[in-house]
């Protein structure tokens, strides 16, 4: 009867948890399943997810060809439970067993179905382990074959066609694919599944617009993908919609998802977002002006995002200078006068203006940064000092990421050795009391240490107190003080 059911799958799923993993290998290896999948027949739902545990348990012991070849059929019938619970388990198995022969002999038109039906599912969790599913999936060879076939093109169309929900998780799916390469990017093209991407980027409806301007943002991160997006006019009809975004009542909700779409082109190819789309950029440092605090930060890290790599500190310092001093002075301001997530979010764009790993600083940019770091005003470095001394965590981490990635620079280096107090600061290990705080200072430390140009800047005395701090690590306590 259930009771008794009930009563042995518990006692099964305690006696299996107390195991560790050797002894829970040696105690499944060669025990059929089949029993514990029939009881996922139910509509107990205790029953079916304890079940589902005890499952969860002992299917990753075993090889997932083994699975796969074994339990076929309890597994292709589960992925149809009505509890999602059940769905999520047969998915993630799915996923162990991408790249088997075994999978794409088990993935005929009836459990690819089901695959889709998962993706559109009400329920997220399941929504999202089919995502992952699928694009691993698509990201081998034999997976994007399957994906590409026209039964299952049809399919998925179809289906997703119900809910502007569901055709995101599509193009989830397929951005994420196209991304891994070329040539799945071409074949997902070829086969028509990006159809109705560009409609949903033109659709009236600004919260479906919202998603797919995140979906599709990775794309611009490769050049395959920028370049598919070029082909089909995506980023001149985005470029269109940015340069006239004020007219739209929801401005504020469109803005931010275009932003930062233009400022991913910007990180990754600068120069052409500069020549190809000066209307974009025109439109990002106005909008450091805006009234609403939503478009000025969104556009400060914009400009951040552009800033992050020496090409696109280069592009951005080729603009007109009164232009960037203008956007430092609406750094400054938000930094110090804004609440605090705003000035959290500022700090953090901030860092990405003032960033340069050691091996990209050249004296050419490293000028770049020291004058856009002079036009914050002469209290900036007293501001970020203050904020590292601040009560709230988030601001005093904001703020020594910051002050680390000055000590990148010798200018900085130059500024830190100079400013009353700060190099001791540094070195003073009672002032932080959290695990954040004593690594966020560590940090600095170790950057000003690590520099090229330390011997050049610092003091020997200097030299040698930093290096006995960071021989005592992150964590140290003098012995007298156990």
């Amino acid at each position: 009867n259930d009771v008794q059911v009930d009563h042995n799958l518990y006692e099964l799923k305690i006696a299996l948890g107390s195991l560790n993993s050797s002894q829970l290998s040696e105690g499944v290896a060669g025990v059929q399943l089949g029993f514990i999948f029939d009881c996922l027949n139910s509509s107990n739902r205790k029953q079916v997810l304890t079940t589902c545990d005890i499952l969860t348990l002992v299917l990753p012991i075993k090889p997932s060809q083994v699975t796969l070849s074994d339990y076929a059929t309890p597994l292709v019938r589960a992925l149809g439970h009505p509890f999602k619970e059940v769905k999520e388990m047969v998915l993630k198995e799915f996923n162990r067993g991408v790249g088997e022969r075994e999978l794409i002999t088990l993935l005929n038109s009836n459990v690819l179905n089901l695959i889709i039906s998962c993706l559109c599912n009400e329920e997220i969790s399941v929504g999202t382990r089919a995502i992952e599913f699928l694009t691993k999936l698509g990201q081998t060879e034999d997976g994007l074959n399957v994906i590409c076939q026209d039964m299952f093109v049809r399919q998925l169309i179809m289906q997703t066609s119900q809910s502007d929900v569901y055709k995101i998780r599509m193009y989830q799916v397929l951005v994420d694919i196209s991304v891994h390469s070329p040539e799945g990017l071409g074949k997902i093209e070829s086969c028509g599944l990006f159809g109705g991407l560009i409609d949903h980027l033109k659709s009236n409806d600004v919260l479906a617009t919202m998603a797919a301007l995140e979906v599709i943002t990775p794309l611009v991160g490769t050049v395959h993908g920028y370049d598919f997006l070029v082909r089909n006019d995506i980023i001149n009809l985005l470029a269109q919609q940015i340069a006239s975004f004020t007219d739209n009542p929801l401005a504020s909700l469109v803005y931010p998802g275009l932003a930062r779409f233009f400022g991913h082109i910007g990180r990754e190819f600068p120069q052409r977002l500069v020549a190809l789309y000066p209307q974009v950029l025109k439109e990002v440092f106005k909008g450091v002006d805006s009234s609403d605090v939503n478009i000025s930060i969104v556009s400060l890290e914009t400009i951040a995002f552009i800033a992050y790599s020496p090409p696109g500190k280069a592009a951005l310092y080729k603009q007109d200078e009164r232009v960037m001093r203008h956007v430092m002075g609406k750094f400054q301001e938000a930094v110090t006068k804004l609440p605090t997530e705003w000035r959290v979010r500022a700090l953090a764009a901030l860092a990405h203006i003032i960033h340069l790993s050691v091996d990209h600083i050249t004296s050419d940019i490293t000028k770049v940064s020291l004058a856009w770091f002079n036009q914050l005003g002469p209290s900036a470095l007293q501001n970020i000092f203050e904020m590292t001394r601040q009560p709230f965590p988030d601001i005093k981490a904001a703020a020594f990421n910051v002050l680390e990635k000055i000590a990148a620079h010798r200018w900085g280096q130059i500024k830190i050795i100079n400013h009353p107090g700060l190099f001791e600061f540094l070195l003073d290990r009672s002032t932080e009391t959290t695990l954040e705080g004593k690594q966020a200072k560590y940090d600095v430390i170790k950057t000003l240490y690590n520099s090229p140009t330390i011997s050049s800047t610092f003091e020997d005395e200097q030299c040698d107190r930093m290096a006995q701090y960071l021989q005592e690590g992150v964590i140290y306590v003098p012995f007298g003080n156990h």
